[in-house]
């Protein structure tokens, strides 16, 4: 048995808590470390389920409309983008919503006579038999969604 003097009695429990809280605070800070690594503990961001983008919205790609600015409420027409619905999105050559939208032209790209979206058409270089006709009795316009080319009456 040891003996302690009155005096050393706080001083050795004081030694001995010291240590202990060093110690217990060692592994705390080395499990805190232990958790970020993502081998031995999964990190929050694994664990938490993506977010459906999707969910409680009406998915309407295919209907030929893309649905570009939607309403955030539930049933709400999902967001439309060329990368998600490219089907609705992406512009075909012929493609138009009014008479405005359609021109004739050269190709941009093949630089062939052609009518069809404005996006397409080169109108600095007309095709003037081509888009009017010899008598000037043709006209582009946007017929059920696409450039149609018709006789004037």
């Amino acid at each position: 048995m040891l003996l302690i003097k009155k005096g050393e009695t706080n001083m050795k429990y004081l030694f001995i808590v010291t240590i202990i809280a060093i110690f217990v605070g060692g592994i705390m800070l080395g499990a805190f470390e232990l958790m970020e690594c993502p081998y031995w503990w999964p990190s929050i961001q694994t664990i938490q389920l993506p977010k459906d983008e999707t969910a409680g919205c009406k998915n309407l790609c295919g209907d030929g409309v893309c649905q570009e600015i939607v309403c955030m409420a539930i049933d709400c027409p999902c967001a439309e983008t060329k990368e998600n619905c490219p089907q609705d999105c992406i512009k075909y050559e012929k493609y138009c919503e009014k008479d405005e939208d359609c021109a004739c032209g050269k190709h941009k790209t093949t630089g062939e006579c052609f009518y069809g979206n404005k996006d397409y058409v080169n109108t600095l270089q007309q095709c003037p038999d081509f888009c009017t006709g010899i008598g000037g009795n043709l006209a582009i316009e946007c017929i059920n969604q696409e450039c149609k080319q018709v006789t004037n009456q």
